[in-house]
């Protein structure tokens, strides 16, 4: 019997079936396209999960270290801060959830999956700014016009959240529906709720 040929970077598992060689960029692109099997382009591992926080904690650090450059270190501070809260609060509260539905095998892919796929709204407002100045070459007001591309963005952000939490951990339309809510819910109160009691 021929020994069964590793695909190049993947696994072969014990049932046979070639695991696909993780590629980040891909997985981005198919799951921004609400495209399933772009989930199985990331890693299931704890290392891989704590990697996916990098570049997200180096964006962090360079806007907070504009901002004080800039005059203004208390507000970097409270940028930072903000931001390291909302990047784990996300998979705390999938974590949460996950465990309860007895989904926690596949939440770490998830929860990977999720952390990179934050870039996707920022390049959905990028490849539409154009449209803004389209709009507004035709008389649109130009608050107007960036008002719709942010509502745009938001609405494309609320729904890869959604089929990320029905592709990645493989529930219902309705509890990746719950999910979504709980998430963003929790990401207000815990990001605007001390500005809110510090009386800015």
């Amino acid at each position: 019997m021929m020994p069964q040929r590793r695909p190049p970077g993947g696994r072969v598992p014990p049932d046979g079936t070639p695991r696909p060689a993780p590629g980040i960029f891909r997985g981005m692109l198919r799951l921004a396209m609400f495209r399933a099997d772009g989930m199985q382009n990331f890693s299931d591992s704890t290392q891989g999960f704590l990697n996916s926080f990098a570049p997200l904690l180096a964006m962090a650090l360079v806007g907070g270290f504009l901002v004080a450059a800039g005059g203004h270190p208390t507000l970097a501070m409270e940028s930072v801060g903000s931001t390291v809260v909302a990047m784990l609060a996300q998979p705390v509260v999938s974590h949460w959830f996950a465990v309860r539905w007895d989904r926690e095998g596949p939440w770490l892919r998830y929860a990977t999956a999720v952390n990179w796929c934050q870039w996707a709204p920022m390049l959905a407002i990028f490849m539409l700014m154009p449209l803004v100045q389209i709009a507004t070459d035709l008389g649109l007001a130009p608050q107007l016009a960036t008002l719709g591309l942010l509502a745009a963005a938001f609405t494309y952000a609320l729904a890869l959240s959604w089929f990320l939490a029905r592709v990645g951990l493989g529930v219902s339309r309705l509890r990746a529906l719950i999910l979504m809510i709980a998430v963003h819910v929790v990401l207000v109160v815990v990001v605007e709720g001390p500005l809110l009691l510090s009386g800015r």
